[in-house]
């Protein structure tokens, strides 16, 4: 019984991340403010309900300033081939994000 209530309270929080980023994303152009308190209530649900973000809304946020990373928006893409990753920079901090690929030689 306890483990079936562990597993639905991780699914329900599961189910509100994945609410509360596509809100944010829904609210980032016209409210950031807004867009970053959601990004913060995912972090604090993700640490209390012992849940990893999924790396699909992770890849989004910025580490330092919170803030969804929209290209063309809030951040610039570059493709840096000879190191084999995609470094997304956020305009509001300036961090610097790198997504590796493999690449099929």
């Amino acid at each position: 019984m306890v483990e079936n209530k562990r597993a639905l309270m991780k699914e329900t929080a599961t189910e509100r991340m994945t609410t509360l980023f596509e809100r944010a994303k829904a609210c980032a152009k016209t409210n950031p403010e807004l867009s970053t308190k959601y990004i913060k209530l995912i972090e604090k649900l993700s640490m209390h309900y012992k849940v990893k973000v999924s790396p699909a809304i992770k890849n989004w946020i910025c580490k330092k300033c919170h803030a969804i990373m929209m290209p063309g928006f809030n951040s610039t893409i570059r493709i840096v081939s000879s190191r084999g990753y995609v470094a997304y920079k956020c305009s509001t901090c300036g961090k610097e994000k790198h997504i590796f690929y493999s690449s099929s030689k």
